[in-house]
């Protein structure tokens, strides 16, 4: 995360989510405002990024990228439930995304 923001700037959001109704499926759920614009080819740019820092067999074991919006109502939802500056947090209770 940190080598990407310095790149490409800050995350608004970027978490490991797991599924409830799938307990062995993490979703890595992102939101940056350089995502936005032009999205389809900033999300290829993250996902090459990505696979050189962390390989491409530990991007592969997640189930799926989720990038939300700066005006999706459950970036908004996350935010409230959840706050945390480049740490790390295990949450117990389920958020319901939309």
């Amino acid at each position: 995360m940190k080598d990407i923001s310095a790149e490409k700037g800050e995350f608004v959001l970027f978490g490991l989510f797991l599924r409830e109704e799938a307990p062995d499926k993490w979703d890595l759920v992102i939101s940056a405002p350089w995502l936005a614009a032009g999205k389809l080819k900033a999300l290829g740019e993250f996902v090459e990024k990505a696979t050189t820092i962390v390989g491409k067999q530990e991007l592969l074991a997640l189930s799926r990228i989720v990038t939300l919006n700066h005006d999706d109502p459950n970036l908004e939802a996350i935010l409230k439930t959840v706050q945390v500056d480049n740490g790390l947090l295990s949450y117990g209770t389920p958020i319901s995304l939309g």
